[in-house]
């Protein structure tokens, strides 16, 4: 097992992306910390894993609250002695352009999806000090490079995401943090289903959906695990500071 007994902290993690990679390290032998901010999806994802023999411990935190990541991170170090990989996973959407976005929906989505990264990082930093893995991976988007109208607070934060990353990446390299980013296309999560499901037509849109990627299909949260757990690795040892694009060819194309 690549990961036995290593803590891993993975924000947002009560569903979606975050559950999928939370269940990809466990299955590796990992120590799951869920740090999320709906108390029932995360302590069903907890039950599951438990369930399966797995270590898991959930606490309830809202990463965009600096309080609430404090105390998330010191229970962590109390309960497990350490934090070895961080993953910045806790992310919110909002179909809104600036000329309908409030500054308090502006906020708000910064707070979750930005300055989330940040206060997790802040939080978690000083209790890697002792471990032998020290990888922090912050999960984008395809948005921070490529996006739509009326996405804008969520494609501003994720490119944010991008920024951060490297910047950290280059901050943290004395404490032997190293730091990487994913930047997700479509992936098939409870988001994307209820997104799908609200649209006149979804059967003509998955299909527009499926012919602009080169693999056939669209993402899992497994995909997404697994390029996580690989940056975490130590077959990733010399990789630092970088994005992944992990997107079934959706970017690499012009609409003709």
């Amino acid at each position: 097992m690549r990961f036995k007994d290593k803590v891993v902290v993975i924000s947002g993690a009560g569903a979606g992306i975050g559950k999928g990679i939370a269940n990809e390290f466990a299955k590796e032998g990992a120590r799951i910390v869920i740090a999320e901010v709906n108390v029932e999806s995360g302590n069903a994802v907890i039950n599951e894993l438990q369930d399966q023999g797995m270590q898991a411990l959930f606490v309830q935190t809202d990463v965009s609250n600096n309080e609430s990541v404090e105390k998330t991170a010191a229970k962590v170090a109390d309960t497990w002695g350490t934090i070895d990989i961080v993953v910045n996973n806790a992310g919110i959407a909002l179909w809104k352009g600036i000329k309908d976005l409030s500054s308090e929906e502006w906020d708000q989505v910064m707070g979750v999806d930005l300055k989330g990264v940040f206060l997790m990082s802040k939080h978690c930093v000083p209790h890697m000090a002792n471990s032998t893995v020290k990888s922090i991976v912050n999960i984008s988007s395809v948005h921070a490079m490529a996006t739509v109208p009326n996405y804008d607070a969520y494609a501003a934060a994720k490119g944010g995401v991008v920024s951060l990353t490297r910047s950290m990446a280059l901050t943290l390299k004395d404490d032997g943090i190293r730091v990487n980013g994913i930047c997700p296309g479509f992936i098939d999560t409870e988001m994307l289903q209820r997104y799908v499901e609200s649209l006149d037509n979804p059967e003509e849109y998955m299909k527009y959906v499926l012919s602009i990627h080169t693999v056939n299909r669209i993402g899992t949260p497994a995909d997404i695990a697994k390029t996580c757990m690989f940056l975490s690795s130590e077959d990733a040892y010399f990789i630092n500071g970088q994005v992944i694009t992990v997107d079934g060819g959706l970017t690499i194309q012009l609409k003709h």
